[in-house]
């Protein structure tokens, strides 16, 4: 079962580009880019319009594909594998983080 934290968009720690945790998808290669950009915590932050958890859980994000920007809305519903055990998608992270997850559905939806 999953530990009941309080939802954090990046965690009890700040902005952090380690310890995420990959769910059941074969998507490491976003994972690895995440992080990657998380190296840069002022970068990620500029993709986000809120700058925390809503207690609604509806984000909005800017994302950039083939030199466009796309503004994306997405919320904080995730496919649960063995309910309510395990995201599909990227987990929490170590740091109790939600950031990655949810830049992750974001970029589904993009696409």
């Amino acid at each position: 079962m999953y530990p009941r934290v309080a939802p954090s968009l990046w965690g009890d720690k700040g902005l952090q580009p380690y310890g995420l945790r990959q769910g059941l998808l074969s998507d490491c290669w976003i994972l690895g880019t995440a992080a990657a950009i998380a190296e840069h915590p002022e970068r990620l932050k500029k993709m986000f319009t809120q700058r925390d958890y809503t207690k609604e859980g509806i984000f909005e994000m800017t994302m950039w594909h083939k030199g466009a920007n796309h503004k994306i809305v997405v919320d904080d519903r995730l496919p649960m594998y063995k309910m309510p055990s395990t995201p599909i998608s990227f987990q929490m992270s170590d740091n109790n983080a939600w950031w990655a997850t949810i830049v992750e559905k974001g970029y589904a939806k993009m696409h």
